[in-house]
């Protein structure tokens, strides 16, 4: 598959795509501004999941956190509350009647590119969540990218082609 169709495929697969500090695909995040997760959103992130080889996926709504795991048992291997989660990134955060999807996925941004500098001295709300299942410490020195982010650099390469 080439760059393009990869980068394509990718920014409608996922919100954020976390990266490590060598480059590698680490954590693919998908957000939903309803408080359930349907059971289409859980197919389409299982399936995106494995398609493009992350060995995290991560949905967020604005009630919960659940992380998923390299084997994808059908379990997270990790819930946690959002409000509590992303509150430090956002004090109102409680305050906000509807929260709009592109709201959650700025403060989630937010919240991981905590994670990932290696310059913040104190270390981002709840990562004793992500550090039980082995996130944490691989997030640090990464990236932490939105769907545009994933195919801005390619718009001018589209062209050459």
């Amino acid at each position: 598959m080439d760059i393009l169709t990869l980068a394509r495929e990718l920014r409608e697969a996922a919100d954020l795509v976390v990266a490590d500090k060598d480059g590698r695909s680490l954590l693919l995040v998908e957000v939903k501004s309803g408080t359930t997760f349907e059971e289409e959103s859980l197919s389409r992130l299982r399936e995106d999941h494995r398609k493009f080889d992350f060995p995290f996926a991560m949905l967020i709504n604005p009630a919960q956190i659940w992380v998923f795991g390299p084997d994808w048992s059908g379990e997270p291997v990790a819930k946690f509350a959002t409000p509590e989660t992303l509150r430090p990134c956002d004090p109102y955060f409680d305050d906000h009647k509807s929260l709009s999807r592109d709201y959650l996925v700025h403060v989630a941004w937010s919240w991981l590119f905590d994670f990932v500098s290696v310059h913040r001295p104190d270390r981002p709300p709840q990562p004793c969540c992500l550090q039980k299942v082995g996130l944490a410490d691989r997030l640090v020195g990464g990236e932490v990218m939105t769907e545009d982010m994933l195919f801005k650099p390619l718009v001018g390469l589209e062209r050459s082609i």
